[in-house]
């Protein structure tokens, strides 16, 4: 399967706007999943971004950031953190995952 690089912008504005979503109220249902959409995307752009970005200090302070949301937003282990805790973290997850899809090298074509 083919992914375009403007298809992956759009996935990850899409995750960055769901998690700017979870920074609201909203049911329990949905910050349920969102831990899995936000690890499934975090898991699934650190391969992309430690292949296209040179800037090596770059490319570690990105995968580090996902590798430490990912741990951070696990759904098999949660973190049980207060509401206003996790709004400041859903926050940052959205402009996280904003700033890869602005930031990330594009490529003509994506095999998955």
């Amino acid at each position: 399967m083919k992914l375009s690089p403007i298809a992956l912008r759009i996935i990850l504005f899409l995750v960055a706007g769901a998690c700017a979503l979870a920074a609201t109220r909203m049911p329990y249902a949905y910050y349920k999943l969102i831990r899995f959409v936000v690890v499934i995307a975090s898991i699934g752009v650190i391969p992309l971004i430690w292949d296209r970005v040179k800037n090596e200090s770059l490319k570690t302070i990105a995968c580090a950031s996902l590798i430490i949301l990912a741990i951070v937003f696990n759904p098999l282990i949660p973190f049980r953190l207060h509401r206003d805790s996790w709004a400041m973290g859903d926050a940052g997850a959205a402009l996280l995952f904003a700033c890869v899809a602005v930031l990330l090298p594009p490529k003509k074509d994506i095999n998955l």
